[in-house]
């Protein structure tokens, strides 16, 4: 097989497939069966261990194919495959190694790989994994330091809020989440729901959405909305269900500006994880280092890029 091959999550096709040679000349596999082995990288655990198919019998020109089946492409990942030629007798001969990568369709953080890589002009793909992993603990670090949720984007969910009775402008912020646009609002979800009206029980702020992103942070109840409940008389607060579109863009949609911070967050975060933990190869196990870039902090220049595009929301006085 190639050095690396490359899936999608769920995707089953094309199936596997490889000519098996021995010194340029295909096996004859008459008599022989054939199995796809294949593992997490850092791990002896085999997720695959499928007979597979000689696509020609009795195989004399060595062609072989295993077809996916949904559980083998479930789950994004880098992954070790061979295939595993057994003769009749007891001699097993395991055949060269390659790398599989199964990618999520969408990507769900700041930037892309592709984005990374072109940035820091970092070549091959030893390390796509590793910058996968850190586009994903990055995103969730700027999110945070932003109190922002800038990518990605989800759709008609349900997310819940408390919402304090003794405040003299009834005002609920909403981060660290941001609302595109939102299908249902409702009181005391717990007990008898009671549907808010847009613009009349109501009203999302900023007017027009955030300048920068279009999303709204803030939600302001009319006066008159305010209702008890058991709920309310327990804990001091009332709930609110907002169901709705949140996010601030898609992957795709992020200002380059904006990505920038996110690439450079990232080459720092894999240059202090080369350093500390020396990760320079596919067999450095991902998973054995639980928490990896947990507690590195974001570099000056992602935050000075972040204050400059106005991104990092201030606390809302009084």
């Amino acid at each position: 097989m190639p050095d690396r091959l490359v899936w999608y999550v769920g995707d089953r096709d094309p199936s596997i497939s490889e000519t098996i040679t021995i010194a340029g000349v295909p096996v004859d596999l008459t008599s022989k069966s054939v199995k796809l082995k294949m593992r997490p990288v850092g791990s002896s655990t085999l997720k695959v261990d499928a007979a597979a198919q000689i696509v020609n019998p009795p195989g004399t020109d060595g062609q072989v194919r295993y077809d996916w089946q949904a559980v083998d492409v479930n789950a994004a990942g880098t992954y070790i495959a061979w295939w595993e030629v057994t003769s009749a007798g007891p001699k097993v001969q395991a055949v060269h190694e390659t790398v599989l990568e199964f990618r999520a369709h969408a990507a769900s953080g700041w930037c892309e790989l592709a984005d990374v890589k072109t940035q820091l002009g970092i070549a091959g793909e030893d390390r796509d994994a590793m910058i996968l992993d850190a586009i994903a603990a990055a995103s969730e670090a700027l999110n945070a330091r932003c109190q922002h949720e800038i990518a990605p984007k989800v759709a008609n969910t349900l997310r819940l809020f408390p919402f304090p009775t003794g405040l003299r402008e009834p005002i609920l912020d909403m981060k660290p989440y941001d609302l595109r646009s939102a299908t249902l609002v409702q009181l005391h979800p717990e007990s008898t729901p009671v549907t808010l009206i847009s613009d009349v029980d109501y009203t999302l702020l900023p007017i027009g959405g955030n300048r920068v992103t279009g999303a709204y942070q803030l939600l302001q109840l009319a006066r008159s909305g305010w209702t008890t409940s058991s709920y309310s008389g327990a804990f001091g607060s009332v709930r609110l269900a907002i169901t709705g579109n949140w996010g601030c863009w898609d992957t795709s949609e992020v200002p380059a500006d904006v990505k920038r911070a996110c690439v450079l967050t990232v080459g720092t975060w894999i240059d202090k994880a080369m350093g500390e933990y020396g990760m320079d190869s596919l067999e450095t196990p991902r998973a054995s280092l639980p928490g990896l870039f947990t507690g590195y902090s974001i570099p000056n220049a992602a935050v000075q890029i972040l204050d400059k595009a106005r991104l990092i929301r201030q606390p809302i006085l009084g």
